[in-house]
């Protein structure tokens, strides 16, 4: 029952979409909407040495903006959108504030990336005041000031092209686009994507430790990542039989060598006793 109407809502949310991108002049015709999305592009490696500005007026290629050893993600934006950004936005900083242990600018990259090739430093410190407001007071504590980067180029388009994402300019200075959320290992590696506006804590998760390619995360974070697999048709992480019942039965071995191990001592113990 929950998933039908979920599905409703997104329904009605895209058909809302599209019907105001129609009257308000960003899609001219039906044609236009397949030049409009994310092509996954996973394994496929994006331009590093891309040079773009940040919210403090500094320009740096993209491969001196990472934090070594430590996974990427990406979020298409633009600074001044009052719409489908706003969202994006707010459901990136929420699941920041779900994922509490994982914490950008320590345990990841994280860039917002502005589509729009004439945005501006006033712009990105806008959204940057308005995301780090959004984040509960403990984790905004933990995070330096350049854990979370706003950053934009003339060239952005091309940046974000290679990376899968795509989109239309209109006349108004609006763009039409999609959203979602692009993950890559610090050599620049595409990895993961997830798709929406909400981003469910553990495919958030999963997401990031994928990416780090086993440099983030605990033993446990990965022996659970193993028992999970991303399912591109569902567009979440779904459970592993097989792996589960691997991973159950290595434990159930563990387990049954520490009993046998602590029945041998016991009976040594006892025969020395006597």
């Amino acid at each position: 029952m929950h998933s039908l109407m979920r599905r409703s809502i997104y329904a009605i949310f895209a058909f809302a979409w599209l019907h105001g991108a129609f009257v308000y002049g960003t899609i001219k015709n039906l044609n236009e909407v397949k030049d409009i999305g994310i092509r996954e592009k996973l394994g496929k490696f994006l331009p590093v040495n891309f040079v773009f500005q940040d919210e403090n007026g500094k320009s740096a290629t993209w491969q001196k903006r990472i934090l070594k050893n430590k996974p990427v993600l990406m979020v298409p934006v633009y600074f001044h959108c009052h719409y489908l950004c706003n969202y994006t936005a707010r459901g990136v900083a929420q699941a920041i504030n779900q994922t509490e242990d994982f914490l950008p600018g320590r345990d990841y990259s994280l860039f917002f990336i502005s589509m729009d090739p004439d945005d501006t430093q006033e712009n990105a410190k806008a959204l940057k005041k308005s995301i780090f407001s959004q984040l509960e007071e403990r984790i905004r504590k933990q995070i330096p000031d350049s854990g979370i980067q706003f950053l934009y180029s003339k060239n952005a388009k091309k940046f974000l092209n290679a990376v899968g994402f795509y989109y239309k300019r209109d006349n108004k200075n609006e763009f039409a686009h999609t959203a979602g959320l692009i993950f890559a290992s610090d050599k620049g590696k595409l990895t993961r994507y997830l798709y929406g506006i909400q981003y469910k804590p553990r495919d958030f998760r999963f997401a990031l430790l994928e990416s780090g390619e086993g440099k983030i995360g605990s033993v446990v974070d990965k022996i659970v990542l193993y028992c999970f697999h991303y399912e591109p048709s569902k567009r979440y992480y779904g459970l592993i039989a097989w792996n589960v019942m691997k991973v159950g039965s290595v434990g159930f071995f563990i387990v049954f060598v520490l009993f046998l191990s602590y029945l041998i001592w016991h009976e040594k113990t006892k025969k020395k006793r006597v």
